[in-house]
């Protein structure tokens, strides 16, 4: 898995390249403000709904990263990056914009941000939370194949590869684009410690797994996240955004 490391500026997007980016959101008030000036007004209403400062200023750094980058692919101000959202509210470019497919996932204090060039791409970040009832929720969410691999880890690793199971499901519905209309249990990842992220197995399209590659990531301690891709041939790099290297606008 690479290192993150810190991006070249301008920076730009090849065909066959996959870059991940990974971002504090936890930023200085003057960066809040410069990223809320990026974002449209719908996005700025959406921010102003949150009942604490904390998951306001998340979610404007969070999506003011993303407008950012895509920018700065696109070459234009991030004011003018525009969005569609499809009929299960996953985002993408609008269609005149080009064929950069994102996905963007965010947990606690980071957040992750997949671009690629033409490929359906998802993502997932989770805060590893302790958990108490860690098999009462795998009833309730993954496939009895994955509960049974799930069942006989050992306890030390347990949360580990519950987490692993977690972000490697919501990274490829993410990818789809069909959210939970796509229900957990339809389909199996792997989760064995030391396993590599695999999709298994998907109900009634037995091709489906060969289509896809997943790569289970190194985000900061505490953190399981998962990339997943369609097709392959393609090149990771993961970077570490910093808004220090974005150009002003």
């Amino acid at each position: 898995m690479p290192d993150w490391m810190i991006a070249p500026h301008p920076r730009a997007l090849g065909s066959d390249d996959v870059h991940v980016w990974l971002a504090d959101l936890d930023q200085p008030e003057t960066v809040v403000q410069q990223m809320s000036q990026t974002l449209s007004s719908e996005e700025q209403t959406r921010a102003e709904r949150f009942h604490f400062g904390r998951d306001r200023r998340c979610y404007i750094v969070a999506h003011g990263m993303v407008r950012m980058i895509l920018a700065d692919y696109l070459e234009m101000p991030p004011q003018q990056v525009r969005f569609v959202i499809g009929d299960y509210g996953k985002p993408t470019l609008a269609p005149d914009q080009g064929r950069i497919s994102f996905n963007l996932s965010h947990s606690e204090d980071f957040a992750l941000l997949a671009c690629t060039y033409g490929r359906e791409v998802g993502v997932d970040l989770e805060y590893m939370r302790p958990l108490d009832d860690i098999d009462l929720i795998a009833t309730h969410f993954f496939a009895p194949a994955e509960r049974d691999v799930l069942s006989q880890i050992d306890p030390m690793l347990k949360l580990q590869s519950f987490y692993a199971c977690w972000t490697r499901k919501e990274a490829y519905i993410k990818a789809i684009g069909m959210g939970l209309t796509m229900p957990l249990d339809r389909f199996t990842v792997s989760l064995a410690p030391n396993e590599d992220a695999r999709l298994l197995w998907v109900a009634g399209q037995p091709q489906e797994p060969e289509r896809w590659q997943m790569r289970a990531l190194t985000p900061p301690t505490g953190y399981a996240a998962t990339l997943i891709i369609a097709g392959d041939g393609w090149d990771l790099t993961c970077w570490r955004w910093q808004p220090d290297n974005d150009r002003p606008q």
